[in-house]
């Protein structure tokens, strides 16, 4: 079968379970997006707002140990990737709560956009100009007015591409949640796959006489074809022969680092 029919034959049955992956993954990533902003939104607001010691020591230092676990929630989660934050939430937490898997991705996702956001929005109060802080407080506003009537208007209107920016990143990063068997668009389309064993239907073409042999070095795990290329394949298909030059390329130059690499080792 050619790769179009391969593809024909797995939309056929699976059409189904692309709709629903893909509707799951909208919806993932467009709540998680909503409610990461409004998390993002609040976390920036809290840590704009200026406390001295003039008013007050309790105040000062309460505002002190918010920011400190601001900051933290804020470093943490933009710094470890999301399939782990996904990984310990759901099955150190949620799975023990009886919480389902769309429930569960769309907090975790919102939880790690509100990260993002927080640096987005606080980015956005800053670059208005200081000079319309001071105005609104000559005229009696306090920190919550000022944010709310006139420096959040303008700062949504300045992030708007990154929050659009964050909405496509969610959209790619919900690959990541089939670790939680949520049925995403990834999580559909490596169960069909998984189906016929084709992936990718015109490297799967790609002929293979021989078993693949597993063999230990002393620090490293070698899998690797023990026979080269069969030499008698027709190269008939002209929409593949580039592909499987660039394969036969990549296999010998994989072969030739590792076999250096074992004899540095030894040596």
């Amino acid at each position: 079968m050619s790769t179009f029919d391969w593809i024909s034959l797995i939309f056929r049955e699976y059409w189904k379970g692309f709709l629903k992956g893909t509707g799951s993954t909208l919806v993932m990533a467009l709540s998680g997006t909503l409610i990461g902003f409004m998390i993002g939104l609040l976390v920036a607001i809290v840590r704009t707002i200026p406390v001295s010691k003039n008013n007050g020591k309790i105040k000062f230092y309460i505002k002190k140990v918010i920011d400190f676990i601001l900051n933290a929630y804020v470093e943490i989660i933009r710094g470890t990737p999301m399939m782990v934050q996904a990984l310990i939430i759901h099955y150190g937490l949620f799975v023990s709560m009886g919480i389902q898997q769309l429930p569960s991705a769309i907090i975790i996702i919102s939880f790690n956009t509100g990260a993002y956001m927080a640096e987005i929005v606080r980015g956005g109060i800053i670059s208005v100009d200081k000079g319309q802080v001071e105005g609104a407080h000559a005229i009696g506003m306090n920190h919550w007015q000022t944010m709310i009537h006139v420096i959040l208007p303008q700062a949504i209107r300045n992030i708007m591409p990154s929050i659009g920016n964050e909405f496509v990143v969610n959209i790619k990063d919900s690959s990541v949640l089939s670790v939680i068997a949520i049925t995403e668009l990834m999580f559909i389309a490596k169960q069909s796959g998984g189906a016929y064993t084709k992936y990718l239907p015109s490297i799967s073409k790609f002929p293979s006489k021989h078993k693949k042999e597993t063999c230990f070095s002393d620090n490293h795990l070698i899998t690797s074809n023990p026979h080269p290329m069969p030499l008698s394949y027709s190269w008939k298909d002209h929409h593949f022969h580039l592909t499987a030059l660039i394969l036969c390329i990549q296999y010998n130059m994989s072969l030739i680092l590792l076999c250096n690499q074992n004899i540095y080792l030894h040596d």
